[in-house]
């Protein structure tokens, strides 16, 4: 009987083991999660969602072998994000590198037509020096003509040259801020919805807590979103969030910003009060929810979506991460879409 009783103990001390390396193992995954930065969106969002899987498979199996296993995968997963972010990182270096050179040539393409005009106005410098030595009036006032002239058409053709010149630098200069802008947006911007990512996220929440107004954060989670892509596969499931993002953005208002946090969960942060956003939160449930139809292999499938919708109020001095995780426990007791 002793025995028996030991070989229990032992049996639960080690499943007790089991789950509080299973707890640890998943909160060192998503902490890396967490510190995916979005150098390159598209790579974070691979990355990212690989972490979430192994994350929630750990969590659910507590298998021993499992977990041995994975930490191989995670290893692999780091490696392979660190050179596809640092290939991307040197990418668009070498992208600016071409922009400032482009600048470059244009400064010294007006620098060497300057120096061009410069050796025709000494040369009309020199010719008027040697008009003074002259004694016959009639030839001074031929040789000044033709020199007036030429310095005439010299000083026309720097203003046409340089205006020509600076356009083309002033032309450069904007388009450089053109692709500036672009490469920035693309830093904030979710490749599959075209929605903000995360990054964009954390700065408007920042950008929010230092005016001190008042704001909500809304948080919308696909339901079993897993079952979503077995059934539809990957590229389906990738159409519906881009539908679920859409439908989101069409509840917005102007003030409003919408992101896709992870792979299945939608942040908002609105310019409302909590009771406000939780009103909010109740009256687009049933937007969001329901059928929703995507094309797999040239054929019309139709996915029943089901999300919750929970809120955080934001108090001064919370973080982005407490709001999130105060929605997150609140998915289930405030609205289900």
């Amino acid at each position: 009987m002793i025995s028996i009783r030991q070989s229990i103990s032992k049996l639960e001390q080690q499943e007790e083991l089991m789950r509080s390396a299973t707890a640890s193992y998943a909160i060192s995954i998503e902490a890396l999660e967490m510190q995916t930065l979005d150098l390159a969106a598209e790579i974070a969002e691979v990355h990212r969602r690989f972490l979430r899987q192994v994350r929630e498979q750990a969590t659910e199996s507590r298998d021993p072998a499992y977990l041995f296993r994975s930490a191989g995968e995670v290893r692999e997963a780091a490696r392979v994000y660190r050179e596809r972010s640092n290939a991307a990182i040197e990418e668009r270096e070498r992208h600016l590198r071409d922009i400032l050179a482009s600048l470059a040539d244009a400064a010294r393409l007006i620098s060497q037509r300057n120096d061009h005009y410069g050796t025709q106005l000494r040369q009309f410098t020199g010719g008027l020096s040697e008009l003074a030595q002259l004694r016959d009036l009639g030839q001074i006032r031929t040789r000044l003509t033709h020199e007036v002239t030429q310095l005439r058409d010299c000083v026309e053709a720097m203003v046409v040259d340089n205006e020509q010149a600076a356009g083309a630098m002033r032309q450069e200069i904007e388009q450089y801020r053109q692709r500036l802008a672009e490469a920035e947006a693309a830093v904030l911007r979710d490749p599959l919805t075209g929605l903000g990512n995360r990054t964009h996220a954390a700065q408007e929440f920042d950008r929010r807590a230092r005016t001190g107004q008042e704001f909500c954060l809304i948080l919308a989670d696909i339901q079993r979103f897993r079952r979503v892509n077995e059934r539809v596969d990957k590229p389906g499931g990738d159409q519906v969030l881009k539908q679920f993002g859409g439908r989101l953005a069409g509840e917005m208002r102007p003030t409003d910003t919408v992101c896709r946090w992870e792979a299945d969960q939608f942040v908002i942060l609105a310019d409302c009060s909590y009771s406000d956003g939780m009103r909010r939160a109740y009256q687009m449930g049933p937007r969001l929810r329901g059928r929703y139809q995507v094309t797999v292999e040239g054929a019309e499938r139709v996915v029943d979506v089901v999300a919750r919708l929970g809120v955080g109020a934001y108090r001064t001095g919370s973080t982005i991460g407490e709001l999130i995780a105060t929605a997150n426990s609140a998915l289930g007791r405030s609205t289900t879409a």
